[in-house]
């Protein structure tokens, strides 16, 4: 039986989350490019700061593994605690968190892993099935745009 260590959360619950738990990180997974040009979590009222590690779009293989590497120079190889993967609307963050999982050998709770799914921008899709607006950004969670 395969057990899925990746859940899907809300950007208000991951807020919440990270508030409340010292050991828990965001991890935005967007492209510079968008960064600079719709804004970021901004973490800094409860003490704490985004990671930023592209989830880079290619058909090679490999970008997977880059990805990986990179979390790990990030946060070491015997990480703890919560992570949470946002984007823009929680597709890439989703496959970034599963690229994470999948790098795990043991189904232990030591590291607890969640995909932001309505991301920092809104998940268009579940605006259209529940008629909500949704996302990081638009909820009014503290963000900012870099200077």
């Amino acid at each position: 039986m395969v057990v899925n260590l990746v859940k899907e959360i809300t950007s208000s619950e991951a807020f919440l989350m990270l508030k409340k738990d010292s050991d828990s990180r965001l991890v935005d997974v967007r492209t510079e490019k968008e960064i600079f040009s719709v804004g970021f979590p901004d973490l800094g009222s409860i003490g704490k700061k985004v990671s930023f590690i592209e989830w880079e779009q290619s058909f090679f293989s490999n970008s997977r593994k880059r990805f990986l590497e990179k979390f790990r120079e990030k946060f070491g190889s015997d990480t703890t605690g919560n992570f949470m993967f946002i984007c823009k609307s929680g597709i890439r963050s989703n496959f970034a968190a599963l690229t994470v999982e999948e790098s795990n050998n043991s189904s232990n709770d030591v590291i607890r892993l969640y995909n932001i799914a309505d991301g920092f921008e809104g998940n268009t899709v579940s605006q259209e099935i529940d008629n909500k607006k949704n996302g990081w950004k638009f909820l009014g969670l503290p963000w900012k745009k870099p200077e």
